[in-house]
């Protein structure tokens, strides 16, 4: 597909793609249109020890160059950054309602495994079946303090089967709502689509990448909320305000034609910010509104309200102080009312974050926002807004034999959810939440409705430190994975032991485990461990990734032909050699 000729910019919207889309027997020709999307916001770090959004505009021109650098037209090559690139997808995920594919671009293991993540929450809460593509830069800034950015690349508008007429949605939104990969609606053979969302984060920034934001130093940000507000934009989580010495205007393209999260805003009296009569279009009257107080009144948004849309309870509040914040106003919301407290589930999409503060979910109200804009609602975000109703307590009582085959787990839980058919009990060696991968142990038929009580004896192959991970399915198919919890199973009888790995064979990935004893005072990191091919040539060496005693040894199997491999474990006392079958 031959781009057109780049128009004259109009709030760094850079050009107008028109499609005709002719419809069925006796249906009329529709105008689908699309216009590349500005570059929503970009976290910066600022002195007083917090991170705000602002506007590109706010940043040099030689850090805008780097942001624009990670963006490309919706077909032809990628533009090259530094570092190789990394493809993953939340396909293969089941828990997962939508498959995102993340291009990672010069992220280290550490940083991919920390923004992948948050990917997977995001697949969690919303539905597609349309692919939602990410193309994700680490790399270094003009400006130190930038942290990241992310945002959508195109909008549609007046698509097949668009909700609303002369409405722009973002790309991956209106794949969805489409049913199709927009981008390819032309049906040019030479035009293989493109990202749905740029991001570009910081890699000289001291991050915190792990899970507990306890564990990190007073002056760092947690790299997967970071992530997972970025990803929120990209997503859909913005408008097209703006105002300008006084001077409030919506829309974009040449006609301004309102984006779907503007249909929804309006004043505390009621008035849509897109009624012309009250709200001329530009005029200082909507620049006055702009910078007073702006709610979301949609119906799914009031649901994820804390007073979870009882009668009187309010429309969300938006981020909109009374000094147009360019950057921050409008697209965000209200940093009074959810202010990022510990807790708070309506933190993450706020314009401000605080050091160590972390977030793990979008929360009710923006999951309600993503339902009001046309998102179908995976079974994470129906549980904030309280559509699946119920809940699971989980309890484990240790009934491990001193005997090293045969250890178990006894787990013990309660389950209040209706219309349930089964859960499956999942099993994750060492940290799992930095990469570890879940296997399933066991399958539990639901018995009936009502409150129902369960127990399940889960068989541990080795020593260590397990999460297991608890998920109920509904009779309708959906999941929703409703607990974890972690425990100490006993040590090896001698100073090491070691898995065999897991999965074997293995097309993408696998993993060994390895545990010391306490009383050997072993470091297991000190560890090394080598990856030979079956004629015993050395492929590469392999990281010892660990603490507390165990660690995993992790063998990358995307690049590997099939074959037969053995991973070669040294310590200081000890030298092991376990098989892994690659099947590709």
């Amino acid at each position: 597909m031959a781009l057109p000729e780049r128009l004259p910019a109009y709030r760094a919207l850079l050009f107008m793609l028109v499609f005709s889309l002719a419809g069925g027997a006796g249906a009329s020709a529709q105008t689908m249109t699309a216009v590349e999307a500005p570059i929503p916001c970009v976290l910066v770090a600022t002195g007083d020890g917090t991170a705000r959004a602002v506007s590109p505009r706010a940043l040099s021109p030689a850090t805008r160059r780097q942001l624009r650098a990670a963006r490309r037209p919706p077909a032809g090559p990628r533009n090259e950054a530094e570092g190789p690139t990394v493809s993953t997808t939340t396909a293969n995920d089941p828990r997962a309602t939508a498959n995102i594919t993340v291009n990672y671009t010069g992220f280290t293991e550490q940083a991919r495994q920390a923004f992948q993540r948050a990917v997977d929450i995001w697949a969690r809460h919303i539905e597609s079946s349309q692919p939602v593509v990410v193309d994700a830069n680490f790399r270094s800034f003009e400006e130190e303090n930038v942290l990241g950015s992310a945002g959508p690349s195109l909008f549609y508008r007046d698509f097949p089967s668009a909700p609303e007429e002369n409405t722009f949605y973002p790309t991956a939104l209106a794949d969805a709502l489409a049913g199709q990969d927009l981008s390819l609606a032309d049906n040019d053979p030479d035009n293989d689509g493109g990202a749905d969302i740029f991001a570009s984060f910081n890699s000289d920034f001291d991050w915190f990448y792990g899970e507990d934001a306890q564990n990190a130093q007073p002056d760092q940000f947690h790299f997967t909320t970071v992530v997972l507000h970025e990803l929120g934009h990209g997503l859909g989580f913005l408008g097209s305000a703006d105002v300008e010495d006084g001077t409030g205007s919506i829309g974009l393209g040449e006609d301004d034609f309102p984006v779907i999260y503007d249909v929804f805003t309006e004043d505390p009296d009621g008035t849509s910010l897109l009624n012309e009569e009250v709200y001329p279009n530009p005029s200082d009257a909507l620049g006055d509104v702009l910078t007073d107080q702006v709610l979301f009144d949609g119906e799914q948004a009031r649901l994820g309200a804390p007073e979870r849309g009882d009668s009187g309870s309010s429309a969300p509040e938006l981020f909109t102080p009374d000094t147009w914040d360019e950057g921050s106003s409008y697209s965000h919301l209200d940093e009074d009312e959810y202010p990022g407290a510990e807790d708070d589930p309506d933190a993450l999409m706020t314009p401000k974050f605080g050091r160590r503060e972390i977030a793990r979910s979008p929360g009710g109200i923006t999951c309600g926002i993503f339902g009001d804009m046309g998102w179908r609602l995976g079974v994470a975000c129906q549980v904030s807004l309280g559509v699946l109703e119920g809940n699971l307590a989980i309890d484990s009582t240790e009934a491990v034999t001193t005997e090293r085959k045969g250890d178990q787990v006894r787990l013990e839980f309660t389950n209040t959810v209706a219309n349930v058919d089964r859960f499956v009990i999942s099993r994750c060696f060492g940290d799992c939440g930095a990469g570890g991968m879940y296997e399933t142990v066991a399958t539990v038929d639901a018995q009936g409705g009502g409150q129902q009580t369960y127990e399940v004896l889960v068989d541990v192959p080795t020593p260590g430190r397990y999460t297991f991970r608890v998920e109920l399915f509904r009779n309708g198919g959906d999941d929703a994975l409703l607990t974890t919890i972690e425990t100490q199973i006993v040590e090896p009888e001698g100073d090491f032991s070691i898995s065999g790995a897991f999965p074997n064979p293995a097309r993408s990935r696998t993993q060994l485990r390895l545990v010391a004893s306490s009383d050997s005072g072993a470091d297991v990191t000190n560890a090394t461990a080598a990856l030979y091919d079956a004629r015993g040539r050395h492929v590469r060496s392999l990281a010892v990734a660990g603490n507390d005693g165990q660690a995993t040894i992790t063998v990358e199997a995307g690049g590997l032909a099939s074959g037969v491999y053995y991973v070669r474990v040294k310590g200081e006392d000890f030298l092991e050699t376990r098989s892994v079958v690659v099947v590709q």
